[in-house]
């Protein structure tokens, strides 16, 4: 069996988590991921992988599942739309991307330490379709992995995202 993601979620600052099924997921780039085993906590030392790069870009179906998630649980009162969550705040600080394997593999990316709740190196867009880009890095800038003239486009953006899908 090939390998293939069938989810990513993406892991923010206050522990708020979102969801993002594989069918809305179009391009995605994980960089140089490195592994380390490293003290976390003053309790704590653990394995952990990092990456240089993260990029991603997410359907705007993806607004559909509108209910709150937490590293500890989700919270029924809370609805939120997750494209406009992190769109507004750059905090992501981790994905947990899972196999059709069943495996799960847990990824950090870079953040600026100058400010411990929002990642500087984060950049996100939104185009007018309502699709979500983002990308978490120290040295590439937004333009350098997409180009918005193309993501603005609606020809384009039918057949890029109906190649995604005829891929699944």
């Amino acid at each position: 069996m090939q390998e293939e993601i069938q989810k990513i979620i993406i892991i923010l600052e206050n522990c708020e988590c979102i969801t993002v099924e594989g069918k809305h997921i179009g391009d995605l780039n994980i960089k140089n991921i490195s592994f380390s085993i490293r003290r976390v906590a003053c309790n704590s030392i653990q394995k952990m992988y990092c990456c240089s790069d993260f990029a991603i870009s997410i359907h705007a179906d993806c607004s559909l599942n509108k209910k709150s998630e937490w590293t500890l649980g989700e919270i029924d009162a809370e609805e939120r739309d997750p494209i406009e969550r992190l769109y507004k705040c750059n905090d992501i600080t981790s994905v947990d991307i899972y196999f059709n394997t069943g495996e799960c593999q847990q990824v950090f990316v870079p953040w600026n330490e100058e400010d411990d709740y929002t990642n500087k190196y984060q950049k996100t867009y939104i185009n007018k379709f309502g699709d979500l880009y983002i990308v978490v890095s120290k040295n590439t800038e937004f333009d350098d992995v997409f180009d918005r003239e193309e993501i603005e486009d609606i020809s384009r953006r039918a057949w890029t995202w109906g190649i995604y899908e005829a891929l699944k």
